[in-house]
């Protein structure tokens, strides 16, 4: 009985933590800030704490190795390239997840507040107008994919040409959360989806290699002319 009621007790909390949301804020002011929280915790993602690098002892001569390269996600990209060129690089990088690989994830994301305000500039009158147009068309489709794969209470988009500005000005908040339920959901069926494609790439790679060997022992039977 009272590991039942132990059972009972933990199932039941899980059950409630896994119903509670994670909530991530988002800020673009010329760069990337994002916060997630839980519960009663919080944690900055962007910008992150730099480390204090410890001087290294020189290693003794070597062949030179190429660094490998890492491959960055959306939100350090953005937060790397900073200005409009992240923050359009950011909002195709969340278009394309919302209308593919994630569509059912974002159908269960809420949006407390979505706005994005901003004011294209350059140097003269012409380019001004040529980039307007430009973010425009990356802008307004992507935001709309956005607002309808997601819950949105309230959302505003804005983008205006400023022919008297010098510099191109960003402002844009999000507000979302979701259900810890839903990511575990996700979480699994993409760790599903990938033992099967594991399991379908080493059943080809079998088959190929039974069909290798089987034509070579097909060519060693056939008699010499």
């Amino acid at each position: 009985m009272t590991f039942l009621k132990v059972f009972l007790i933990m199932n039941a909390v899980f059950f409630l933590l896994s119903m509670a949301s994670v909530r991530l804020r988002f800020s673009y002011y010329d760069t990337l800030h994002m916060k997630i929280s839980y519960l009663f915790f919080s944690y900055t993602l962007l910008p992150q704490k730099e480390k204090k690098k410890a001087k290294k002892k020189q290693p003794s001569p070597k062949k030179e190795e190429k660094p490998k390269q890492k491959k960055e996600n959306i939100f350090h990209k953005a937060y790397r390239e900073r200005g409009l060129s992240g923050l359009l690089h950011l909002l195709k990088g969340l278009a394309d997840m919302a209308s593919g690989a994630l569509k059912t994830l974002f159908r269960h994301i809420r949006a407390k507040q979505l706005s994005l305000h901003i004011s294209v500039a350059e140097r003269d009158a012409a380019t001004t107008a040529v980039k307007y147009g430009y973010v425009c068309a990356a802008v307004y489709p992507a935001f709309s994919v956005l607002t309808q794969a997601m819950r949105c209470r309230a959302f505003e988009v804005a983008v205006v040409p400023s022919f008297h500005g010098i510099q191109t000005k960003i402002q844009g908040t999000a507000d979302v959360k979701i259900r810890v339920v839903f990511l575990i959901t996700a979480l699994i069926r993409a760790l599903m989806a990938y033992m099967k494609l594991m399991k379908s790439a080493k059943i080809n790679s079998d088959t190929q290699n039974q069909n290798r060997k089987g034509g070579a022992e097909n060519e060693r039977q056939q008699p010499s002319n």
